[in-house]
C-alpha cells in the first residue's frame, strides 16, 4: 500500500511538472509574439505618413509589434505615442496630461460620479481619425485599488 502511495505522489508530481513545462512554453511563445521590436528603419509609406501627421515631431523611436508600427516622439514639448499600419495609415495617438488639464466637462462628470472622492493619477488623451478625442484617467480608492476610467469629449463616462 505504501508503494502505491509513493507511485501516486510520483505520478502527480510528473503531471504537474509536464503541465508547468507546457504552460511555460505557451506563455513564452505568446510573450515573444507580443514583444515590440525596436526598428532602425521603417517603410517609406509609414515614414511619410508620420511626417505628414506630425511634421514637428522630433526624437522619433520606432517599434514594431506584429503588423503595427509604433513611434514615440516629442512635438511641441509633449511626449507622444502614435500607431500606423504597414501601409502608412494612422490609427491613433496618445499623450499624457495632468488631471487638472482634463476638459472641464470631464472634470464635471468625475465630480458627479461615484469616483469623486477617489485620488486621481495619470491622465491620457487618445486621438483617433474621424473621432473626437477620448480621455483616460486612473483613479485610486483609499486602499490604493486602481480603476481606469474613459470619457468622451463631451464628458460622458464610457467605461470603468
Amino acid at each position: 500500500m505504501e508503494k502505491e502511495g509513493r507511485e501516486v505522489v510520483l505520478l502527480s508530481k510528473t503531471i504537474v511538472t509536464v503541465f508547468l513545462c507546457c504552460w511555460i512554453t505557451v506563455y513564452s511563445a505568446v510573450q515573444a509574439k507580443c514583444q515590440e521590436t525596436r526598428l532602425k528603419s521603417i517603410p517609406l509609406q509609414v515614414s511619410k505618413a508620420f511626417a505628414t501627421k506630425y511634421n514637428r515631431g522630433t526624437d522619433a523611436e520606432w517599434f514594431r509589434n506584429d503588423e503595427l508600427y509604433k513611434v514615440s516622439f516629442v512635438q511641441d514639448e509633449i511626449y507622444y505615442f502614435a500607431w500606423f499600419t504597414s501601409n502608412g495609415k494612422w490609427l491613433r495617438s496618445e499623450y499624457t496630461i495632468e488631471p487638472d488639464d482634463l476638459p472641464p466637462v470631464v472634470k464635471a462628470t468625475l465630480k458627479k460620479s461615484q469616483y469623486a472622492n477617489w485620488q486621481t493619477g495619470n491622465a491620457n488623451v487618445f486621438l483617433y481619425p474621424d473621432k473626437a478625442p477620448q480621455y483616460q484617467l486612473f483613479v485610486y480608492d483609499n486602499d490604493w485599488n486602481e480603476l481606469e476610467l474613459f470619457f468622451d469629449s463631451e464628458g460622458k463616462l464610457l467605461t470603468q
